[in-house]
């Protein structure tokens, strides 16, 4: 369920523009220049045919009140399915919801959702996009993050949301469906595709305290006469934040469709993100703090990063594929994806000593290159078994990823500089090196190959049951350098193989058609971690592990209420750094709760709603370390929730505004077994305001948008993460206005 189920006010082609001169400003103003001409030709024509006898056409014909709402999502190996047909919870944001709100992260796009907290701080960050879901760290390494349904790696990368048609979260262990997963859920971003028509829209907004952005969306159909349909995006954006980190980004999009034959359908997709922040904010270690409270965030300088430090994400995909239609409801999908994940930084890590705000300023400095191919096959149809309907899906992946190192991440690592203090604005300097240039060092790689079947029958008109299992062959190796110069090392490497049967099972009840009952049983495949350079047994590798997932849930769709209500049970293996700072894997963690989103709509013109999140366990049942025992898990917090308010003006068409609260309550930052102390961050609460107003201006729409976030400039840490904290981003003010010609 989104926030934008319901009505909202939304143009039908909402996109963004160009207005700035760069060489990607260059190339969205020859874009739009090129394709204006025939384009604006071609939407005028259905414009005309809505205007009166004066020529003036209606601005509700052009206005629609209502998002459009997603009911359908990618299930991975249960195919294309209805969130209402699938036994687990999801939650789905649309390229217009998103828009609306101008997210600039991965967790702002999920707002509405309580259960979506951070791990991370700071919207311009190569950490902007981590998050948590009901307690458990979504990763960006092990095929939880999805493009099109395929894993990629989103390591210190914050993908361009102003591409994405939609986002998509399956909460819990989806391992059946995804392959190797984190079981808080799986992110699965769905690019922007051609649509029917043609399309020429663009926007240009501002952020504070001066950043510019400019986008242009610029496509037509398959059917259009060529045969070939494609969609390009292009994105740039400048400036500096309140905080004072310097921002780059660039963002190129394409893909495009042919219809082959009647039966057979060829795509291809692609994208290019290439960023710069200079001087981003930091993180606060938590390694060596000896106190179980944490120094107040009132007053804390906002970013005492040096001005040399930077992090600098490049992205690119490429994926194609083939969609077979090769019997009556039976088709083939084949899908071929690359993607190269590169992250060069260089800034400092803070390590926090005591209350009174005192640390020592660290710098680390590396380059990491990810590598992930895949191929997929999937075959999918219905088949009568016994007079009962079954829809089959089958199919086969397998998957690589390659990790590579600069010299810098293991020589000389961190590097321990003086000490400061978090109250008290003093500047920093240090001299990075060439992070670019320097020699490079595969690291690890992994590979899993997967077979998998599901079947969906429907047993009576009111009854459906799932039964599904993967097969998966794993094998993963570490590599383990030791240096006595630059040029004079040792390698050692470690590799694990398994094979493992992951089964899902659910049985669902639909008294009527927008209304769902369900119970599921599932289990999820992680990777095995690699230890951190903060622990003793740094660049050991640990056995992949099988998290398991129970699931009670109701979903209703109706007219007036929307509502998803479950109760969910995750055990899971678990690390954590034991007395002599060894990192160890020992142990079951559980998470437990409730987990439930309300629509209701008031009136044609008034929406309000919520989403809350209570985590009646998130502990350690056992473990190695006596002290941990029915301890939080880091990240786990008691309570979530989020409430807002969507009103559409009924005397003024064309203008709504949008109000949200959400609250995320105490949450665990670190377990120090050493000291064995707890350090938790406060709870907190932000305000969020947003407005949007549509015109007519000639024959094409114009949309406004303008809105605040964090509306009283609440300052807080955020610690969902295992070892370390953020600063939360002050009040941040935008605006934005979209033209579709």
């Amino acid at each position: 369920m989104t926030r934008s189920a319901f009505t909202v006010v939304s143009s039908a082609r909402a996109r963004r523009a160009i207005a700035r001169p760069s060489v990607l400003s260059c190339l969205i103003s020859a874009l739009l220049l090129a394709g204006a001409g025939p384009l604006a030709a071609q939407t005028a024509a259905p414009a005309d045919a809505d205007a009166g006898d004066d020529g003036v056409k209606e601005l509700g014909k052009v206005i629609t009140k209502g998002t459009r709402q997603i009911k359908d999502v990618t299930g991975g190996a249960l195919g294309v399915v209805s969130k209402l047909n699938t036994p687990f919870s999801i939650s789905a944001v649309s390229s217009e919801a998103m828009q609306d709100k101008q997210p600039a992260s991965l967790y702002d796009a999920f707002g509405g959702d309580a259960s979506v907290t951070r791990q991370a701080g700071s919207a311009y960050t190569g950490w902007s996009s981590f998050i948590s879901v009901r307690g458990i760290a979504i990763s960006s390494t092990d095929g939880s993050q999805k493009l099109n349904g395929v894993p990629i790696t989103t390591w210190g990368l914050s993908l361009p949301i102003e591409v994405m048609d939609q986002i998509q979260l399956m909460k819990g262990a989806s391992g059946f469906m995804y392959g190797f997963t984190s079981p808080g859920g799986a992110v699965n971003y769905v690019t922007k595709k051609p649509v029917e028509g043609s399309l020429l829209s663009a926007d240009v907004g501002w952020t504070s305290d001066n950043i510019l952005k400019e986008h242009v969306d610029i496509g037509r159909g398959a059917s259009d006469g060529s045969g070939l349909g494609f969609r390009l995006n292009a994105v740039n954006e400048d400036g500096k934040t309140p905080t004072g980190t310097d921002v780059k980004r660039r963002a190129l999009s394409l893909a495009t469709t042919a219809n082959l034959t009647d039966a057979l359908t060829w795509s291809f997709d692609s994208i290019y993100v290439k960023s710069r922040f200079g001087k981003p904010a930091p993180m606060v270690f938590l390694t060596s703090y000896n106190q179980e409270k944490l120094p107040s965030p009132d007053g804390v300088v906002r970013n005492p990063q040096a001005d040399q430090a930077f992090d600098n994400p490049r992205f690119l995909y490429l994926g194609t594929g083939l969609n077979w239609k090769f019997a009556q409801d039976w088709s083939a999908d084949l899908r071929v994806t690359h993607s190269r994940t590169e992250q060069a930084y260089s800034k400092g890590y803070l390590t926090l000593l005591n209350a009174a705000g005192r640390y020592q300023d660290r710098t680390f400095e590396s380059l990491q290159i990810y590598n992930n191919d895949a191929v997929q096959l999937l075959l999918n149809g219905t088949v009568d078994v016994f007079g009962l309907e079954n829809r089959v899906v089958l199919g086969g992946t397998t998957i690589k990823q390659r990790e590579t190192r600069g010299l810098s991440h293991q020589l000389p690592g961190y590097r321990n500089y003086g000490y400061r203090n978090l109250y008290v604005d003093q500047d920093f300097n240090y001299t990075p090196i060439d992070v670019d240039n320097q020699a490079r060092f595969p690291n690890n790689w992994n590979r899993q190959q997967a077979l998998f079947v599901s079947d969906t029958v429907q047993l009576t008109p009111h009854w459906l049951a799932i039964a599904g299992v993967r097969f998966t062959h794993y094998t993963q190796q570490q590599n383990r350098y030791t240096f006595a110069s630059p040029t004079s090392y040792t390698k050692a490497g470690v590799q694990v193989s398994t094979d493992e049967t992951t089964p899902t099972v659910a049985l669902m009840y639909k008294p009527r058609e927008q209304t769902t009952v369900y119970a599921s049983y599932s289990e999820a495949l992680e990777p095995g971690s690699t230890v951190g350079a903060q622990y003793v047994n740094y660049g050991q590798l640990m056995d992949p592990g099988t998290s398991k997932q129970w699931e009670l849930g109701f979903k209703n769709d109706g007219s007036l209420v929307r509502t998803a209500l479950a109760a969910f049970r995750v055990d899971r293996g678990t690390g954590y750094g034991n007395e002599n700072n060894v990192w160890v894997q020992s142990g079951i963690s559980r998470y437990q709760g409730l987990d439930g989103q309300l629509d209701l709509k008031l009136s044609d013109d008034l929406v309000v709603g919520g989403s809350a999140v209570w985590l009646d366990k998130a502990d350690y049942l056992n473990a190695s370390s006596p002290w941990l025992l029915n301890k939080r898990v880091p990240g786990a917090y008691r309570k979530s929730a989020s409430l807002h308010a969507d009103y559409t003006v009924p005397t003024m068409e064309g203008l709504s505004f949008s109000a949200q609260a959400r609250y995320t309550g105490q949450t665990v930052a670190y377990q120090n077994t050493g000291l064995k102390l707890t350090v938790s961050t406060p709870s907190y609460t932000l305000y969020d305001l947003t407005a949007k107003y549509q015109q007519l201006v000639g024959s094409h729409a114009v949309t406004y948008r303008a809105g605040v976030s964090n509306l009283f400039d609440k300052t807080y840490w955020i610690g969902g993460s295992a070892t370390y904290i953020f600063l939360g981003d002050p009040r941040t003010f935008f605006a934005n206005v979209t033209f579709d010609f």
